[in-house]
């Protein structure tokens, strides 16, 4: 059983070298990808927010100046 597992370990070390060189250059592609698209989900996320905040403000403003309007409709009227 020794001898089996050893023969299994050797198969797995062989394997590990032929692939490797094949292996490693795909290993940083994906990493520097991974890199790359985070930072431009960041942005997005940033740009997506300030959107949202702007439209929020735009919102409010309208509602103020309607209440503005509103009370001002109310006192001219007394």
């Amino acid at each position: 059983m020794k001898h089996r597992i050893s023969r299994i370990r050797w198969r797995y070390l062989f394997f590990l070298i032929v692939c490797l060189p094949f292996l490693l250059p795909l290993f940083c592609a994906v990493e520097i990808y991974v890199a790359v698209w985070r930072k431009r989900g960041r942005e997005n996320f940033i740009d997506i927010g300030e959107k949202i905040r702007e439209e929020e403000v735009e919102i409010l403003q309208r509602y103020l100046e309607d209440q503005i309007s509103l009370v001002d409709g109310s006192i001219g009227e007394r």
